[in-house]
């Protein structure tokens, strides 16, 4: 009798023990969920700002390049008007010329 008590006693102390593991098992899965949620938030933040910042890269480039457009555009003009000045005396001389 007081064998089948013993075993009884060992078998209930080994039921709580297996118990207490599964709960730790349990916590530790959880824990692990709530983690995996954290690291998912924090990824899809960082792929959200990679986004925004690959399209603020794009919308700059194309900034640049109509900057650097118009400062070609500008050059130009700049280049006629030089020459347009250049040939002033020239025929500022020819028109005085005419009317004399």
């Amino acid at each position: 009798h007081d064998i089948n008590q013993k075993m009884v006693g060992q078998l209930a102390a080994a039921q709580r023990r297996d118990d207490q593991s599964r709960c730790t098992i349990l916590e530790a899965q959880a824990e692990a969920l709530m983690l995996r949620r954290q690291l998912a938030k924090v990824t899809s933040g960082y792929l959200d700002k990679e986004a925004t910042i690959e399209r603020e890269n794009r919308s700059l480039h194309a900034r640049l390049q109509d900057a650097e457009a118009a400062v070609a555009a500008l050059r130009m003009e700049l280049k006629i008007a030089l020459s347009q000045l250049k040939d002033l005396p020239q025929r500022d001389a020819a028109r005085q010329q005419a009317l004399l």
